[in-house]
């Protein structure tokens, strides 16, 4: 992972997420799955291969949980899949289990 010197703690966490970001249109939705969570971040898994710094915007397909994020890692795995690591700037609700 990211090393050992991380501000928070992080919750082993498996939640379905829907995911946009700034370059895709409104109602252009990806899928992505959490690996991990904290107050402030998430580990994702997605499709998508984001640049740094580009805003994206997630949600539970319920909406209870909503967030505006940056990217500020990526890493490509294997069967064509990513995994991101997201600042949230803002949110509103809880993801399960953070």
């Amino acid at each position: 992972m990211q090393g050992d010197c991380r501000a928070e703690a992080r919750t082993r966490l498996t939640v379905r997420l829907r995911m946009r970001h700034e370059g895709s249109g409104p109602f252009c939705y990806e899928a992505a799955v959490t690996e991990n969570a904290s107050p402030r971040g998430l580990c994702l898994w997605c499709r998508l291969n984001l640049p740094m710094h580009e805003k994206v915007y997630v949600e539970t397909a319920d909406k209870l949980y909503r967030a505006v994020a940056r990217v500020v890692w990526s890493r490509s795995e294997q069967g064509g899949l990513f995994s991101l690591g997201l600042r949230v700037l803002l949110s509103k609700g809880k993801i399960a289990g953070n």
